[in-house]
Parts: C-alpha cells; sequence; structure tokens
C-alpha cells in the first residue's frame, strides 16, 4: 500500500511520540533492537551477494562486495552495500553489478543478456524487517516471541 508524504510524516511523528514517551529502558532495548536486527540483515544480503554475483572471466566481482556501517549519532544507524573497486578496464564494478542485475545490455559476443536479478533478491532479504525488529524488542524487554522471527 502506498502512502501519500502527509501520512508518511503524520506516522513518523506519531512513532517519534510513542518513542519519546517509553522508559529509559524501553527505549534502550528499541534501539539494541534494531541496531542487532539491521547488522544481521545487512551481514545476511553481503553475504547473499558474495555466493550469487554472476561469476565473470576474472571471477572478482564477488570479492567487490562490502558492507560499511553508518552512524553518524545515536539517532541514526545504516549500512552501506556495494561493490567497491574497478575491473581491468577502469569500468566500476558497481557499475558491472547494476548492469548484471537489472539491464539488459550487449556483450562481447554481440547477444543481449537478459539480467540475473541477483541485488534485486538480496534486497527482498530484508521484507519483514519491522515484524522482526518488533519480535526482538519484545524479547528484550522480556515478553516471549512468537518464534516466528529471530
Amino acid at each position: 500500500m502506498l502512502y501519500s508524504d502527509k501520512e508518511n510524516k503524520m506516522a513518523n511523528e506519531l512513532n517519534l511520540d510513542e518513542f519519546n514517551n517509553f522508559t529509559e529502558e524501553a527505549k534502550e532495548a528499541a534501539k539494541s533492537a534494531i541496531r542487532e536486527v539491521l547488522a544481521e540483515k545487512a551481514h545476511e544480503v553481503e553475504e547473499y551477494l558474495k555466493v550469487h554475483s554472476p561469476v565473470g572471466p576474472t571471477g572478482k566481482l564477488h570479492g567487490a562486495v562490502i558492507s560499511v556501517k553508518i552512524e553518524d549519532s545515536d539517532r541514526r544507524i545504516a549500512f552501506r552495500i556495494s561493490y567497491e573497486g574497478v575491473n581491468a578496464e577502469g569500468t566500476a564494478y558497481q557499475l558491472i553489478a547494476n548492469a548484471l542485475n537489472r539491464g539488459y545490455f550487449l556483450n562481447n559476443s554481440g547477444k543481449y543478456v537478459a539480467g540475473k536479478h541477483f541485488i534485486d533478491e538480496a534486497v527482498h532479504l530484508l521484507k519483514g524487517i519491522d515484524e522482526i525488529i518488533g519480535a526482538r524488542f519484545v524479547v528484550k524487554m522480556g515478553g516471549v516471541s512468537d518464534g516466528d522471527h529471530n
């Protein structure tokens, strides 16, 4: 379901208001749950890309996958997962990965090659992350998880 910018802003404000009403223990449990789940999921996506990236003549695309934690304050945490570096011809590995993932392109033999969608599949691993974070928060607060989430 798609929401308007106004509806998204209202939901974010509501969540922030709810968070501000938490006890300090609950705030720390929420932050901890978010950090843990994001780190686990980032690692899962990184490993998936290392295994499922197409193997070319050099095989170097797999080794170019890196995950960088971005935490600029107590309020923001993120991970950037990308392909770093360039091949022997100077083409960025991220550009190669994007072309292999989505684009149809002309390869050296003159044939069109369909995208492999390996990055799309890796992103799909993040589906349901809100529920997983919620379940982790419940466990941290001494509740019992339903067992469906990590």
